[in-house]
């Protein structure tokens, strides 16, 4: 199984991490976990831990470590890797 499929199966095995890719989808360079969890309905430490995951696949980058959890920025740089439509 070639890299892009392992991470492709690693979001869409998780409706959650699925959720908060896809909220990456809107007009703003970066978003913080209270905004995705505003824009997915998710509690706030359920999208914590995704973004968590999803760093640690290097899917999302985070703009502010030296902030708290929950007030750190993200942003989802690798575009390329559809989600939602495979």
């Amino acid at each position: 199984m070639d890299n892009l499929k392992k991470l492709r199966v690693f979001v869409k095995t998780s409706t959650v991490r699925e959720k908060v890719l896809n909220s990456f989808n809107s007009k703003k360079d970066f978003l913080s976990p209270s905004e995705i969890s505003k824009n997915t309905k998710l509690a706030l430490t359920v999208v914590s831990t995704a973004l968590l995951q999803l760093q640690k696949e290097k899917l999302v980058n985070c703009l502010t470590p030296e902030q708290s959890s929950h007030k750190q920025s993200y942003n989802y740089p690798n575009s390329t890797l559809s989600i939602s439509r495979s």
